[in-house]
């Protein structure tokens, strides 16, 4: 054994030499594999020696695979021959089992492709091990709160405070619409950055100097997409593109297309200094407005946790000692934050485990067609042994065969793959491509996968049929036994075990989500179509448009607001009775006096907004009851309250409305406040009638083409923007209900390879039987018995794996249903129902046949 000095390669190595070499030629390569090893673990240390040693293994050792590899040519041509001959030979079980591998490899492989894509986020960036971006822990009501954003003047003061910081990045993602002469486009992804932008992240510019082209306050840098967008061939450079109809900005650069795989996906950079122009608020000096993303570039080699330990004195220093909040500071590292922020770690556990249950599942089918063929080869096994051959030798020819099998299901899953990917591409909002040959990594993890398929399928069967006595073989004798006879059982039951739990799956997702559709919401959300305000210049005249708009009948009822469900700003608030050390961030909307009869939302104390009290704007509050809670008011109507936004005076409770689901129903409903503020709102809601809904909405644009004839014009309904927060959801729906069809396909061909398996051996019983008078269903029901009592014994084991893991997910819901009885009685019944139908082929067919043919059966 390699060793010296405690130090040795782990054994199965060893074990692996020996196999596959003659023992006059193992010692000889042990030695040269001894040198070379240590030499490298001495040089380069233990995890290059380890890395060098198991590739050589895995390649068997090429420098001498010519002299020294115990398979001979002769002996892998017919090995190759014989493998070949059978595959031929037996089409429809070749066919079924590479399909089957097939199917079982392409799902690991798209699956692969999206983990190594996930995992790739941000790593391009030359220096993105020392890049953070800068989260706030906050303390609501003794519960820790993680945040990801920090105040404008964070960066600046962390780079006079800490020579370690060697940059900070301090960004905004906005929306506007961005105008070029007669073009106008409602844009999404535009960054407020740091002229640090260009230092700190790798994304190379086309034109431009990095360090100068967002040093003014009316520059604007384009992506490569964006600039062929709105110039063509035209040279961008100098052209001046217009914002929001407000602010006009110089090109000054452009840069290439941000990578698929890049966290910050950005079309245009304008520079952060420009903050305070384009919000009209002094965010550049306040210390209360924790709302931009903050990145920082450490000094090579300097703890993070050394920053963060630092920072409850750090945010004491400028937002005064009494402060409570934020508590300090954590740094989460740039190759992270695409996970841990979207959430995508979950599915990567998720996929992981799907895929390898998946293998497992096609392996296993793979095994029992295996064995259920093995009557067809006693003979070739019996005679290989008389002349010679030894069980090492059938062994590797077994595995020969599962190898070949596995390179022959290689293409077709790779066929799948690139026929599957853009539906795959589509359901998960992602854009992986199929350049395998210049994705080595993913070109590596295919062969590996495809060996270890092959290993895993090729496994069971090869010793099982090799340990056949050659007497017995000869006579045409399967070996059978209690042991055998129970792994092929667990087997089959691991397979509707796994599909049973997919199905439970399946059915719980279905059923969370026809709950959270039908839940009432607290507000009416039919018919209610949003059409945003993109030209500024509409919100001051929101009356006007209103009356023009309820000219058409079928228009019923329309208010101006900055409601969107699933969004909705948080803000410092002030309110009667307040403790000095009391901090609460409230959710807050700016509405009109129709938002609450369009919505046809509850008022349960007070008044609703009146135009009978012209001083109710922004000086008069309607709360929901989840906020008169969390003050301990009993009677909120005319306390004190108000929202710390600019302009924002101390004003008065006038209502209670009821609770409302302003945010999705994973959270449970928090404080909210309304603000009479008709010119702050940024888009129309219009309820309409369900009558003549395209006429309607025809007539909607027409009149906002009237309003606005510049501006672009888009709607949306409310219903689907309520759609779209549980988008992640219906995707885990679909994804669960694909791999449950492709894991029940499979368990059937496994449990189609026992029962032709178990018919085979009871051929004659049959025919016995049948002769002795017994009627086709009592032998059909003979035959399927034990099949049932395998399906029931995955029930069993389904049903607590399937109610615990749907419990964990429905614990993401602050609103869920219950897990109910019917579903495990549905899913019962469907695998028993797809188990007899796969069986009962094979029992009729057996049933039926001539008991003459059956006792002639060898």
């Amino acid at each position: 054994m390699l060793e010296h000095k405690g130090v040795s390669p782990p054994f199965l190595g060893e074990k692996i030499l020996k196999w596959f070499s003659p023992p006059h030629e193992t010692e000889a390569l042990l030695g040269d594999f001894e040198e070379i090893y240590l030499d490298l673990f001495f040089s380069k240390g233990r995890a290059r020696a380890q890395f060098w040693y198991w590739t050589q293994i895995i390649l068997l050792f090429p420098p001498f695979l010519k002299d020294s590899i115990y398979w001979s040519k002769e002996m892998v041509k017919n090995y190759l021959k014989a493998a070949l001959r059978n595959i031929k030979k037996s089409k429809i079980y070749s066919f079924v089992n590479i399909l089957g591998l097939s199917v079982g490899m392409a799902c690991s492989f798209l699956i692969l492709l999206y983990i190594q894509h996930e995992l790739s986020y941000d790593r391009f960036h030359e220096k993105s091990d020392r890049i953070y971006r800068i989260t706030t822990e906050w303390q609501f009501e003794g519960q820790a709160q993680i945040h990801e954003t920090a105040a404008a003047p964070v960066a600046p003061a962390l780079l006079n405070d800490f020579p370690e910081v060697q940059k900070a990045v301090r960004m905004r993602r906005t929306g506007a619409v961005m105008n070029h002469n007669s073009k106008s486009f409602v844009e999404s992804r535009v960054y407020l950055v740091d002229p640090s932008f260009f230092d700190v992240f790798d994304f190379p510019l086309i034109r431009g100097n990095p360090n100068t082209v967002l040093s003014h306050l009316h520059s604007i840098v384009l992506t490569e997409k964006t600039a062929q967008k709105y110039f063509r061939n035209e040279d961008p450079i100098g052209k001046i593109l217009t914002f929001g109809n407000r602010f006009d900005l110089e090109v000054t650069g452009i840069a290439r297309n941000a990578p698929s795989n890049s966290y910050i996906d950005f079309d245009f950079l304008i520079p952060f200094e420009a903050i305070n122009s384009f919000s009209n608020y002094n965010y550049l000096k306040s210390w209360g407005a924790w709302n931009f993303h903050t990145y920082l570039l450490l000094q090579k080699d300097f703890p993070p946790s050394e920053l963060e330990e630092k920072s409850q004195a750090f945010i004491k220093k400028y937002r005064g000692q009494d402060s409570t909040n934020p508590q300090r500071f954590h740094l989460q590292p740039l190759t992270k934050i695409n996970l841990e922020t979207s959430g995508k770690l979950k599915y990567i556990y998720f996929f992981s485990a799907i895929a390898a249950i998946i293998l497992i599942l096609a392996c296993i089918n793979f095994m029992n067609l295996s064995i259920a063929r093995s009557s067809t080869r006693v003979r070739e096994i019996g005679m290989r042994k008389v002349i010679g051959a030894q069980r090492h030798q059938l062994v590797k020819q077994f595995l020969g065969e599962s190898i070949v099998l596995a390179f022959i299901a290689l293409p077709l899953a790779i066929l799948f793959v690139h026929v599957t990917l853009p539906a795959f591409n589509a359901l998960l909002k992602t854009q992986l491509k199929s350049d395998y040959f210049q994705n080595f990594p993913f070109l590596g993890g295919i062969l590996v996968i495809t060996l270890l398929v092959s290993l895993i399928s090729g496994s069971y069967p090869a010793l099982y049929l090799s340990s056949f006595q050659p007497v017995r073989s000869m006579r045409g004798e399967l070996k059978s036994g209690a042991r055998v006879a129970r792994f092929r059982s667990l087997l089959v039951v691991f397979q509707f075990a796994t599909s049973i739990i997919l199905i439970i799956c399946t059915l719980s997702v279905h059923h969370q989500m026809k709950f959270i559709h039908n839940r009432n919401l607290g507000f009416n959300k039919d018919f209610v179509v949003n059409v945003p305000l993109y030209d500024g210049s509409l919100r001051q005249k929101t009356e006007y448009m209103k009356h023009e708009l309820l000219a058409n009948p079928n228009i019923l009822s329309v208010t101006s607001s900055s409601f969107s469900p699933g969004s909705y700003p948080n803000q410092s608030v002030d309110w009667e009775g307040r403790k000095e050390d009391e901090e609460l961030m409230m959710a807050w909307y700016s509405v009109d006096h129709d938002f609450i009869r369009t919505y046809e939302m509850e008022i349960i104390e007070g008044r609703d907004f009146s135009k009978e009290f012209p001083s109710d704007i922004q000086s008069a509050y309607i709360l929901n009851e989840a906020a008169v809670k969390a003050f301990g008011w009993e009677d909120a109507v005319g306390k004190g309250f108000r929202v710390e936004k600019a302009g924002f005076a101390m004003g008065t409770v006038i209502g209670v409305m009821k609770d409302f689901h302003f945010a999705s129903l994973h959270q449970d409903i928090k404080p909210m406040a309304l603000v009479l503020e008709p010119e702050g709102g940024y888009q129309l809601s219009l309820k309409i009638s369900s009558k003549g809904m395209n006429p309607t909405l025809s007539f909607i644009e027409k009149k906002f083409k009237e309003f606005a004839p510049s501006a672009p014009f888009s709607y949306s309904f409310v219903e689907d923007e309520i759609a779209e927060m549980y988008m992640e959801e219906e995707r885990l729906g679909k994804l669960i209900n694909s791999f449950s069809v492709i894991a029940i396909l499979i368990a059937c061909l496994g449990l189609l390879g026992l029962a032709s398996f178990a018919i085979n051996q009871r051929t004659k019983e049959i025919g016995i039987r049948k002769v002795l008078g017994a009627s086709v269903p009592a032998i059909i029901i003979l035959l399927s018995k034990d099949f049932m009592s395998l399906v029931a014994a995955a029930n069993i084991i389904a049903w607590p794996v399937a109610y615990y893991g749907m419990n964990r997910w429905l614990q993401n819901f602050a609103y869920r249903v219950s897990i109910s009885w019917w579903l495990f009685v549905i899913s019962a019944l469907l695998a028993l129902s797809i188990a007899i139908l796969t069986i009962g082929f094979r029992a009729i067919k057996a049933a039926l046949t001539n008991p003459v043919n059956s006792l002639r059966y060898e």
